[in-house]
């Protein structure tokens, strides 16, 4: 982050645009957030939608203002849309927020708009004649967004703990929609043992304005940090200097943002990418044991799986408890993760780190099809058990953490169908069924197959549903295709049923160990 900084420094204007000068590239400040190997996902056709959005942020008042411009490519809405939907994420119940829209624009002209889905989305109502066949579509929203203070100890991923404001999707951000399906958008109302937001990939150009004292973290890489003046009261003179932070993004499915003015960092580097590690006073050993754990992890999953694409990635203390919550280019481990908890960091960095595979890249529907991502992050710890412990302590993770919690929860009556939504899962046993048992099918997979053969599969899936959005029949049905039937058997049985699975795995054919590739 800092090096990226400097180097812009010196630039800060564009140069003047003479006779036969080149246009400016107006997605050159996007591919500075790619790493250069990777810049290529920032062109596409049709391009991308990008987000483009100024805010600010009073940490006294815990209040943010903030106008977003989104850019959606031509054609992209269809000739016969006549609406749209934002969602509102922090108006979620266990979210806490308050969200509010004050206007909407559609091409300049001004829109209709309804509350729907319990607040926590708006319709837009695209005016007649407002949409140009053939030319971009820039719909603009004016908002506000309140967040709570949290005691210490407390679980939550929107607002203030211990001098940390968390605020993720605290924007309007496009609803996702299912594959496929025309206008349909998708309103869930997620629960707090799952993740609620489904979105689409995009492009992210975010200034927040913040006071000078406070450190903003956030998916992408700092482009510039440029002085401002304070808010003041009409007839009042403007206080202490404030700062914008701008912060761009390669193709992410949404932006988060952390802001304080107690963050410290540690860094590492894996491959080239930027590691920064952001922790509280006191936990520095934590803090800097978390930037080398997620270098290893990040080197283990780009031998494994292919190159993690962004120049940075952010791993920031929050209030989360002893868990973590992953982000583009960024996630989360709770506070109690670095003091009480320390012992249980390593594994919860290896997991969420996956996460920038197994959601960020490969996206789904996290509400209607949870197991997705959750299983395949879950699985992929075993590669980083494996390349960094070995074969047995590998074997150890699969027999006890997925294999003998599954035949657990089937002892006791709780097995149930892996393919549902978060809603259909009893909480006691979400986890063991989303995450355990999901894993446990990518393992039978893993062994029936061999490490070569399903390394490669994981590679063909992440290129058919790169920044793009998977669901559970285009899985199976790219499995079948790669891997052959024992696909379908297992999907049939520890996906798609509650038969039971046996407590000793002992009786599995044990796969071939991937080489792994040196690193630095």
């Amino acid at each position: 982050m800092v090096g990226l900084v400097a180097v812009l420094a010196g630039c800060q204007g564009w140069p003047l645009i003479g006779r036969g000068s080149p246009p400016p590239d107006p997605l050159a400040a996007f591919r500075l957030a790619m790493m250069p190997d990777q810049a290529m996902w920032v062109d596409r056709e049709p391009p991308w939608p990008v987000y483009r959005i100024r805010a600010r942020l009073d940490p006294a008042e815990l209040a943010l203002t903030g106008d977003l411009t989104l850019t959606l490519p031509a054609d992209f809405l269809g000739p016969a849309l006549s609406e749209l939907y934002f969602r509102l994420y922090p108006n979620l119940a266990h979210y806490a927020g308050q969200m509010a829209v004050d206007l909407v624009t559609v091409n300049g002209q001004g829109a209709a708009f309804e509350y729907r889905a319990s607040d926590t989305a708006v319709r837009v109502l695209i005016p007649p004649a407002a949409i140009r066949q053939g030319e971009p579509t820039a719909v603009g929203l004016r908002w506000r967004l309140r967040v709570r203070s949290w005691p210490p100890n407390r679980y939550t991923l929107l607002g203030e703990s211990e001098g940390v404001i968390s605020l993720p999707l605290f924007y309007p951000i496009l609803a996702g929609r299912q594959p496929g399906v025309a206008d349909s958008w998708r309103l869930d109302l997620g629960l707090v043992q799952g993740d609620a937001a489904f979105t689409e990939t995009a492009l992210y150009d975010v200034t927040l304005e913040v006071p000078a004292d406070y450190r903003v973290v956030g998916s992408g890489s700092v482009l510039a940090v440029t002085d401002v003046s304070s808010p003041a009261a009409e007839g009042e003179e403007p206080t202490a200097p404030w700062r914008a932070w701008r912060i761009v993004t390669g193709p992410v499915r949404e932006m988060a943002l952390f802001v304080s003015d107690r963050l410290q960092l540690a860094e590492s580097t894996a491959y080239g990418v930027q590691i920064n590690s952001w922790y509280l006073p006191g936990d520095e050993a934590a803090g800097r044991a978390a930037a080398d754990y997620a270098a290893a992890a990040l080197r283990i999953y780009h031998d494994v799986l292919g190159p993690y694409p962004y120049r940075e990635l952010d791993v920031v203390a929050g209030p989360l408890t002893y868990r973590g919550m992953e982000y583009p280019g960024l996630f989360v481990l709770g506070f109690d993760l670095y003091r009480s908890h320390a012992d249980e960091m390593e594994f919860r960095v290896a997991h969420e780190m996956a996460h920038q595979w197994w959601y960020n890249l490969v996206g789904n529907d996290p509400v209607n099809a949870p197991w997705l991502d959750e299983g395949l992050a879950e699985f992929s710890t075993y590669y980083y058990r494996l390349l960094t412990r070995g074969e047995a302590a590998a074997e150890r993770l699969a027999a006890t953490r997925w294999r003998s919690a599954v035949a657990y929860a089937h002892s006791r009556g709780l097995d149930a169908v892996v393919n549902q939504p978060v809603q259909a899962f009893l909480p006691s046993v979400y986890e063991t069924m989303v995450y355990g048992k999901a894993a446990l099918f990518f393992y039978e997979l893993y062994t029936a197959v061999g490490a070569e053969a399903f390394q490669g599969f994981l590679r063909d899936y992440i290129e058919a549903y790169r920044f793009g959005v998977a669901t559970p029949d285009g899985f199976i049905a790219l499995a079948e295709e790669r891997l052959g039937p024992v696909a379908r058997e297992l999907y049939d049985r520890l996906i798609l049923s509650a038969e039971g699975v046996a407590a000793d795995g002992a009786d599995q054919p044990q796969p071939t160990p991937p080489t792994p590739s040196p690193t630095p």
